[in-house]
């Protein structure tokens, strides 16, 4: 898999700060992890991609990878099907936690798949979705 394929999305979420090849996504500034710039922003733990059927297509940082991946991939889909049902469209993201879970996920909707964000239990979700639309007004 190539980080092309990993990147794909960056742009519609998040912004980018670094032009890819012509016809494809703009990459972030990386290391050799294409998701190591979400642990940069405050109070995330850990981030996973996730395939729309839930195979983990990457991951970086504290992630409890098939926990994580099933709990994105059936919230993600289920969150899908209850917009369209209600009409109030696409999945854009939702923030869930359970009572045994000792961190709450950001879920993200791609275009291809879903990116979880492990947040620390202190931090606001909303805090982190500040954060990243920072990221995306930067030149």
């Amino acid at each position: 898999m190539s980080d092309d394929s990993i990147n794909e999305g960056w742009d519609a979420l998040f912004g980018s700060t670094q032009a890819g090849p012509p016809g494809h996504a703009p990459r972030p500034q990386s290391s050799s992890n294409p998701l190591q710039p979400y642990l940069e922003l405050p109070g995330v733990k850990g981030v996973l991609r996730v395939a729309l059927e839930g195979t983990i297509l990457g991951k970086a940082g504290e992630v409890d990878a098939e926990q994580d991946a099933a709990m994105a991939a059936f919230l993600g889909a289920a969150g899908g099907q209850l917009g369209q049902v209600l009409g109030l469209g696409a999945l854009q993201y939702s923030t869930v936690a359970f009572g045994s879970a000792n961190h709450p996920m950001l879920l993200l909707r791609q275009p291809d798949a879903f990116l979880g964000l492990i947040l620390d239990s202190g931090i606001s979700p909303t805090h982190v979705i500040s954060k990243l639309q920072d990221l995306r007004r930067k030149p």
